[in-house]
């Protein structure tokens, strides 16, 4: 070694552990070169040469190696000389081949729980495939990081196996219930569940891929490919879950049984050309990805139903009734637990700054029996005592456990449990009740969208033949055979029907969105409604007699259970003021003098009778038989008034119907004018006023039947309501 090189290891600073502060090697140490004989390594029996790489810390062993290793390769050797390597080529060697298996075996164990939860291996393999989505993204950001495929990236990539299944069971189970329980076609769900599944996929995601960013960015050869894997994966994944599954998903599962096609494999009988190729069932990704934008391009159709079904499930009024039903159910519960045993424990323990009670012993000579009967009179023996003072009760443990079984509480245990039963239907009542109340509202900006889109319609054709007439009367304008200010008439006309165009086209677009946000659907553009207006039947059809009808009304029920509820409430308490009676077994556990203990046990009854309570009993039972009057006047009231809504919803309806069959001769008459009026015009009888006149009230007519049309279809929805058959005619 040379002098130069100690000299610089002497120079080197070293940390103190205790101190904490950097002072030189040579401070405290001595540096001198001397030669040592050789040594030779064997490894196995066999002589070993190890060399030995450092590599600097920003640089990749991986990559160094690839470049070594050629040329290392190339050396000629001397016969029975051979080449190992070590470090991490050795490291993943040794680690791959079982870390291959335990993600096999991972996957197969996710594969079985997915099939216990779906029971379906077609879904569960859709959900599955999910894992090789992050490929793409895992590929990507080693590339783009630099980063060679190493054993932590191998880890991460185990890692987002698990991670990524649950973004699949997120977006696909929404899905399976959007189309099994609330009946969307398979289509309509899939996509529904991408939109509203999107906001959980992309929060988990991303906030799993910031996570690691600290690991990219350190450029850690052992944990950046680990966080470069989990979040390009994360990334990259969640966009082809969120584009891929929908699709695959309404491949898998159609409304109905597809018709042989591009993609399909017709049977054997129906193939005409048994050598030409048929197209793989299997889509590539990009196709995919393809057929999702078209998809969305194409119109969602709502219907009716449905928006009545999104309605009555993402309200929150009917969640928040939902939530008082599992409330009441659990009220019920807990009344059913006054039936059984009582348990009470109680325990004490106490230490006094002195004795509660002394006893003191003076002492002296006693007299003691030796065991001979004849001498008990005359010859007794004598023992010396001395004197002593016992401290009772100054410090101690008292522990008492009973069980009280009620036998008889006045009727109170039964009549609570009555009562919680009662409040279990009373909000399934109300829930019904809030359910149709929604539904009501759905169906009535429903049918205004409707019929909103039928005056659309309308004036869309009186559009057309204003434009017919303007080049009637412009082409009579150039002839001489009118003037320029019947032209100008038209032209105005056509310039107002375009700006009420646009007030109705804005009015339509309001009215959807207005719809979506009550309904909990996301809007769109291409939101349309399948369901149109149709010819009113009589109503004669659907009336019934409202006194039968009363008792399918939920306010009717509600007032029934309401004077229920009241007697209820007399009954409990009159149980209040009655005898009440127990039985019940407990022990007790005594420690209260220096190494004396006791343990008791007992059985008791008991007998409570309120005798100063029963004054004060004949005035609340009295308070509580004046409330079931009030309570007895006001349901009376309130049938009455419930039949008096009946009433007035059939006038509503008789009334509408009528409005429908005079519009309808409305539209006639004016269909009539106008054709009178054109004619008029064209022999010159009338002029352009005259048939922009006609025109007007053909319109008007239109847009009065559009209304009410509407108006029918809410007015015999509200007739069955009130009627106790909405939702079963």
């Amino acid at each position: 070694m040379q002098r130069k090189a100690s000299k610089t290891i002497e120079d080197q600073y070293i940390t103190s552990l205790s101190s904490f502060s950097a002072i030189p090697l040579r401070s405290f140490a001595s540096l001198s070169p001397e030669w040592t004989e050789g040594t030779i390594v064997h490894r196995n029996g066999t002589p070993t040469l190890t060399l030995f790489i450092d590599n600097d810390q920003n640089g990749v062993a991986a990559k160094m190696f690839d470049e070594i290793k050629p040329k290392v390769d190339n050396l000629k050797l001397p016969e029975g000389t051979s080449i190992n390597y070590g470090g991490d080529y050795e490291g993943q060697e040794e680690v791959f081949t079982p870390m291959t298996i335990a993600l096999a075996l991972s996957i197969v164990v996710i594969f079985f729980i997915l099939l216990f939860q779906f029971k379906k291996v077609r879904l569960s393999l859709l959900i599955m495939s999910t894992m090789l989505l992050t490929l793409p993204g895992a590929a990507i950001g080693l590339k783009l990081m630099g980063y060679p495929f190493s054993i932590t990236a191998f880890v991460g990539i185990s890692s987002l196996c698990g991670m990524v299944v649950r973004n699949g069971i997120i977006l696909i189970d929404y899905a399976r219930v959007l189309h099994g329980k609330n009946k969307m076609p398979v289509r309509e769900a899939a996509l529904m569940a991408g939109k509203r599944r999107m906001r959980p996929i992309f929060l988990t995601s991303a906030a799993a891929s910031v996570g690691v960013i600290p690991m990219i960015i350190s450029r850690s050869p052992l944990w950046g490919p680990l966080g470069t894997v989990i979040c390009f994966g994360l990334l990259v994944s969640m966009v082809l879950t969120l584009y891929v599954l929908p699709i695959v998903y309404s491949y898998l599962y159609t409304d109905r049984q597809a018709k042989p096609g591009f993609w399909s494999i017709p049977p054997q009988g129906q193939r005409k050309h048994k050598n030409k190729p048929v197209m793989p069932l299997s889509m590539p990704v990009l196709v995919i990805a393809i057929s999702l934008f078209s998809i969305q391009a194409n119109a969602q159709s709502i219907s009716l139903d449905s928006c009545k079904s999104l309605a009555s499930r993402n309200n929150a009024q009917v969640k928040n009734k939902i939530l008082d039903v599992k409330s009441s159910e659990q009220v019920k519960k807990a009344a059913f637990t006054k039936f059984f045993p009582q348990v009470d424990v109680t325990g004490l323990t106490y230490k006094f700054n002195k004795p509660m009670f002394e006893l003191n012993n003076a002492g002296g000579n006693l007299p003691v029996y030796d065991g001979n009967p004849a001498s008990i009179a005359t010859a007794t023996q004598f023992a010396y005592m001395p004197a002593t003072t016992i401290s009772m009760f100054e410090s101690g443990t008292i522990g008492v456990a009973t069980a009280i079984q009620p036998v008889f509480m006045g009727g109170r245990v039964v009549t609570g449990n009555r009562l919680a039963s009662l409040g279990i239907e009373v909000n399934q009542i109300q829930l019904t009740a809030t359910r149709d109340d929604i539904s009501i509202e759905t169906e009535k900006q429903y049918w205004q969208i409707v019929a909103l889109g039928e005056k659309l319609k309308t004036l869309d054709r009186y559009i057309q033949l204003l434009d017919t007439l303007h080049k009637e009367v412009n082409d009579a304008w150039k002839a001489g055979l009118i003037n320029r200010n019947d032209l100008l008439k038209v032209e105005l006309r056509q310039n107002e029907l375009q700006m009420n165009r646009i007030k109705l086209s804005d009015g339509i677009i309001l009215s959807k969105m207005a719809l979506c946000q009550y309904i909990g659907l996301l809007y769109n553009d291409n939101v349309s409604f399948a369901d149109s207006l149709i010819k009113a039947n009589d109503p004669q059809l659907i009336y019934s007699d409202h006194n039968q009808a009363l008792a399918n009304r939920s306010e009717y029920r509600l007032l029934q259970k309401s004077a229920e509820a009241e007697k209820y409430q007399t009954r409990m308490q009159r149980g209040e003021y009655l005898p009440k009676f127990g039985v019940g077994a407990g022990g007790m556990y005594l420690d209260v003098m220096k190494d004396q203990s006791s343990t008791v046990g007992m059985v008791f009854g008991s007998v409570n009778i309120p005798i100063s309570g029963w004054w004060e009993a004949s005035h609340k039972m009295k308070e509580r038989r004046l409330k079931e009057e009030q309570n007895a006047i006001m349901v009376n009231d309130n049938t009455e008034k419930l039949l008096l809504q009946m009433q007035q919803a059939r006038y509503t309806l008789d009334e509408t119907f009528l409005q429908v069959e005079l519009a309808r001769t409305s539209i006639r008459q004016a269909e009539e004018n106008l054709k009178i009026s054109r004619d008029n015009y064209k022999a010159g009888i009338v002029n352009v006023s005259d048939i922009l006149e006609a025109q007007a009230m053909v319109q008007s007519a239109r847009d009065n039947l559009a209304n009410f049309l509407s108006g029918y279809q809410i007015a015999k929805a509200r007739y069955l309501q009130v009627t106790g058959k909405y939702g079963k005619n």
